[in-house]
């Protein structure tokens, strides 16, 4: 498999988090591929102390983290990205 690194700085990254408590649990910005426009989301996380798990850190975002865990099928915690000092788990859907 050929494997590709892009790196986006944390100046590129959108907040769109639901509130200004945690305007910046969510992320966005967008990547072109191959001419194709996709987004590119960041979801802040933590890991849930007494069951280990890894959580939204904006519950009103645990359902986009339940749609990742049905499409990928995790076996273990997700590897994260550090973005502004905190911790995510990158989504990318092409536009519609």
């Amino acid at each position: 498999m050929t494997t590709f690194e892009l790196s986006i700085p944390d100046s590129q990254w959108e907040p769109c988090g639901v509130d200004d408590e945690n305007f910046e649990s969510r992320l966005a910005t967008a990547v072109y591929i191959n001419g194709v426009p996709h987004h590119l989301e960041a979801f802040q996380i933590k890991v849930n102390e007494k069951t280990g798990a890894q959580e939204a850190v904006d519950v009103a975002f645990e359902p986009n983290i339940g749609g990742i865990c049905d499409v990928a099928e995790p076996d273990g915690h997700w590897q994260t990205v550090t973005i502004k000092d905190k911790e995510y788990v990158l989504v990318m859907t092409p536009f519609c």
